[in-house]
Formats: C-alpha cells, sequence, structure tokens
C-alpha cells in the first residue's frame, strides 16, 4: 500500500469515527446488551459468561436475552462479536483503570460507552476495506459517492456504529474477505485468511452464510483445488461456534431457537417462519417504518437500473456473484415473520448486505456517467435522503413511534402507516434528550431502549 494511500485510509477511518461518535450516546435495544457485557467480561478475564453481572440483569425477570445454563448466566445470542471486541474493550479498560482508578465502582453503564466505541470502531474499518475494495475499480467520483452511501446512507450509521450489535462485525468480516480474493489466484494464505472472516461472517449472523456460501462457490467453480484453503479458514471458526451452541443449547443454532420459539408472544406471529413470502418481500422492501428502498432509495435505484450495467458487473466475478446471492437472501428474510426486526431503526436486517449494495452502487454510478446527466444526479440524490434520514435517527432515535399508541411488535399494521411514521415521529420530537450531551447514565438508558412518551 502506497504512502498516499494508507494516508487516505486513516484520514478515511478518523473521519467515520467522528460522525459515528458525535451524536454522543448509544443507540442500542436489549439485543445488543449481552455482547457489550460479554466483551467485558472476556477483557476482565471473566470468560463467556454475565454471572458477574447477575445482580443488576437478573431480578425479578430473566431479561430475554439471557439464560441459566449449566449453573452460568449466558447469552442467548451468538457470541463472536464479543469475542472480537474483547480486545478492545481490554485496551479501553486498562486505559481507564490508569486515568480514572475509581470508574469501576459505578462503571456498569459506562461499559456502553465502550462498546459503542468498539461498534464506531468496527464500522469505520468497515469504511476503510470498502475504500480498498473498490479503489482502482470504479471511477473517482463514483468510489466517493458510494463511500458517502454506504457509510452513512445506510444502516451502518444507525444500527452498526451505535451499539455492539452482530452486524458491525459480520460487515467488517465480508468485506475483508471479498477484499482478500478479488485479484487473480489468491495464495494459500490469503485464502485461508478469508476463509476465517468468513467463518468470522457465520458466527456472528447465521443469516448471512448465504454470502459465504457465494463466494465459496465462486472460489470452487474458479479453482477447486485452492479453494480447499478457503475452507480451511472457514470449517474450524465456524466449528467452534456450533460446537459452543451444541455445548450449551444442545442445537447448532444455539440460544437463537430459544428466541424464536418466543416468537408467537414476543412478536405476535403465528411461527417464525411464513409462508407469505410476497408480503414479506414487500414489507422489508417498501415499508414506510422497514423498507429498504425508503429507507436507502440508492439501493432501489441500484436494483433497478442492474440490468443495464450487469455486464459491466460481471467482469468482477466474486461481486456478480455476491450480487446473486441477494436474490435467496431476499426470500429468506421475506419468509421471516419477524421481517421487521423488532425496535430498531430502519431495515436493520439488511446491514450485513452494505458491502454488496456498495459494489451494485459503484457500478451503476460508472455506468451513468455515460448516460444522461439526469440520471446520475437522481441518484446523487437518492444518496442525500438516505444520509439526511440517518442523520434524523442518529440525533433523533429513539422516538415514540414504536411504543406508542401500540407496541408495533403487537400491531404490525403500524409498519404501513404511511402519516405517522418513525421518521415523522423523529423530526416531530426532536433531538432526543440525550443527543450531543453523553453521560453514562444516558448511555445505560439509550442501551436498554427505554424511549420518550409521545408529546402533547
Amino acid at each position: 500500500m502506497t504512502g498516499s494511500r494508507a494516508a487516505t485510509c486513516i484520514v478515511l477511518g478518523l473521519a467515520l469515527m467522528a460522525v459515528y461518535l458525535a451524536n454522543g450516546r448509544t443507540i442500542g435495544a436489549g439485543d445488543t446488551v449481552p455482547n457489550t457485557l460479554l466483551a467485558a467480561s472476556l477483557a476482565d478475564g471473566k470468560g463467556l459468561f454475565l454471572d458477574r453481572y447477575r445482580p443488576s440483569i437478573a431480578g425479578r425477570t430473566m431479561p430475554y436475552w439471557a439464560t441459566e445454563r449449566h449453573g452460568h448466566l449466558v447469552s442467548v445470542y451468538p457470541v463472536a462479536p464479543a469475542i472480537m471486541a474483547a480486545p478492545f474493550f481490554l485496551l479501553q479498560m486498562k486505559t481507564l483503570d490508569l486515568l480514572r482508578p475509581g470508574w469501576r465502582t459505578h462503571g456498569f453503564p459506562t461499559v456502553f460507552v465502550l462498546g459503542k466505541n468498539v461498534a464506531a470502531l468496527f464500522a469505520a474499518a468497515s469504511g476503510v476495506v470498502l475504500y480498498l475494495l473498490l479503489k482502482g475499480q470504479v471511477s473517482t467520483g463514483a468510489l466517493w459517492a458510494t463511500m458517502a452511501a454506504a457509510m452513512l446512507g445506510s444502516e451502518m450509521w444507525m444500527v452498526a456504529s451505535q451499539s455492539l450489535w452482530p452486524h458491525g462485525p459480520s460487515v467488517l468480516a465480508l468485506a475483508s474477505a471479498l477484499l482478500i480474493v478479488r485479484r487473480g489466484p489468491a495464495s494459500r494464505a490469503r485464502l485461508l485468511m478469508a476463509g476465517m472472516a468468513g467463518g468470522a461472517v457465520l458466527a456472528c449472523r447465521i443469516p448471512s452464510a448465504i454470502y459465504v456460501a457465494a463466494l465459496l462457490a465462486w472460489l470452487l467453480v474458479r479453482d477447486g483445488r485452492r479453494a480447499g484453503w478457503f475452507l480451511l479458514g472457514l470449517l474450524p471458526v465456524t466449528g467452534l461456534a456450533v460446537a459452543y451452541n451444541v455445548a450449551w443449547f444442545d442445537g447448532w443454532q444455539g440460544g437463537i431457537a430459544l428466541l424464536e420459539a418466543r416468537k408467537p408472544i414476543t412478536h405476535a406471529v403465528e411461527a417464525p417462519w411464513s409462508a407469505n413470502v410476497l408480503a414479506g418481500a414487500a414489507g422489508t422492501l417498501l415499508s414506510p417504518n422497514r423498507g429498504l428502498f425508503v429507507f436507502c432509495p440508492w439501493v432501489a435505484m441500484a436494483a433497478v437500473t442492474l440490468p443495464f450495467y450487469w455486464r459491466r458487473l460481471a467482469g468482477h466475478p466474486p461481486a456478480a456473484v455476491l450480487v446473486v446471492s441477494l436474490v435467496p437472501s431476499l426470500l429468506i428474510l421475506s419468509a421471516y415473520s419477524t421481517w421487521w426486526a423488532g425496535w430498531s431503526f430502519g431495515p436493520r436486517f439488511w446491514t450485513d448486505a452494505t458491502p454488496i449494495f456498495a459494489i451494485m452502487l459503484a457500478v451503476c454510478l460508472d455506468w451513468a456517467r455515460e448516460r444522461p446527466r439526469t440520471l446520475r444526479r437522481t441518484i446523487h440524490a437518492g444518496i442525500v435522503v438516505a444520509v439526511t434520514i440517518q442523520a434524523i435517527g442518529a440525533i433523533c432515535y429513539p422516538s415514540s413511534w414504536n411504543g406508542h399508541p401500540t407496541n408495533v411488535d403487537q400491531d404490525h399494521r403500524r409498519l404501513w402507516d404511511w402519516y405517522d411514521t418513525e421518521l415523522s415521529r423523529c423530526v416531530r420530537e426532536g433531538p432526543h434528550p440525550a443527543a450531543f450531551r453523553p453521560s453514562s447514565r444516558d448511555a445505560g438508558n439509550c442501551i436498554y431502549g427505554i424511549v420518550r412518551s409521545p408529546r402533547s
């Protein structure tokens, strides 16, 4: 890597970190609590258990994200994100020990601030990897417009960078795997590293296995024997994740199976999966409160124009295969009964596909340069709209929308309410009380999903 490119990567990473941290608070949900606490526990050498936090989190009612297993309090979510985050927690915690020796006395909320920092770091690192992936493959204008769209006009801002969701580590691992194998026959060492990155994707987010499978399929077609090195890196990481799930939950899915079994009660659905795929597809793409095309209109434009620039995209075989994998990914998400992803901002479940959407957009913008200027301006306008939406969320979310007047997980009609939307409620209620005024208490409140009551 040249000195100028390295400098660009550093500046880009720092700029993204500054944007992601600018709102001065964490934005998460109960889903992000266990990995945040586990990362801190690992950094302190206490293992993958929540036992040390038992007095704080296991009161009269066990939280949905934890359970008792073999005499320990454990997370029901995949633990890979916590393992990946632990070294960065350790660095921060040791620094706090030096600068604020008494912080551990009241350090429970501070842990979530540390988690926000690590989440922002993962997201910013994903941006740097994406830059390296696209650099030299498309024009400079297309490159930077794509960076703005993918890193500021997508869920990378409002989900991946705001709390320790599994999406951030998953995106970083997927982008890294693609970068490693992008050009020509890769060495055995590179394929081994790419396989380990692919394994990390699966360990963080099981639904993202479809993207890793697509990458593996391309490697098998290109050079079946060398693909074995990718598998050699992939299988141990995946095997360890499955072994953990079987050991603690007696099934390869792990604690996720417990969550799915509760869906009829917690999310008012008949079963975790639905045969009404068309309704699910319409929801995950077009819902005014969770639709991918609504929150990220640039993705819609890149998808609609795909047939026109497909030949250009096909010149990058691994990228083209990943784009094709979006079809089965859409089918799976559409069949998932809770496609709206509970209480969260926008199309959270599509976060993991951000590198693939970015590749589509970059090639689309290069193609659009040879077409009437109006087309390119329209795509740029879609990027501006998406960035604006994410900025509103960063400043104002959570609003009162998810819980008032009814719980959206129980009243699914609200997902299609075009008059009272998450975005309009955020704008109407204004900046969240904690925005730009960071404090440990605010961090703890936001992470637990405490939201405002609607204003009169």
